[in-house]
């Protein structure tokens, strides 16, 4: 992926439309994936999950790549533990 023509080194912060930070820690630009989202009465979690391309075997099933836990009562995320 490029911004203004150059490849993004992660993390980049970019601004939302309402002016506040958002920081892009991780992305994948060569496979498709997915989102699986999970709400619980403590804890909103997202895993995103890369699957196979086309050349590559489906045996090889999709990857758990990235991931977020917020605990929405106390407003705050808890810390990310996969290795980049």
């Amino acid at each position: 992926m490029k911004v203004n023509g150059q490849k993004m080194v992660t993390p980049v912060v970019f601004n939302d439309k309402e002016g506040d930070p958002v920081t892009l820690e991780k992305y994948s630009d060569d496979h498709w994936g997915f989102v699986r989202l999970e709400v619980t009465s403590k804890l909103v979690t997202g895993r995103f999950y890369q699957v196979p391309r086309p050349q590559e075997p489906y045996s090889k099933g999709n990857q758990l790549v990235d991931y977020f836990e917020f605990d929405w009562k106390a407003r705050k995320y808890v810390a990310n533990t996969l290795s980049s």
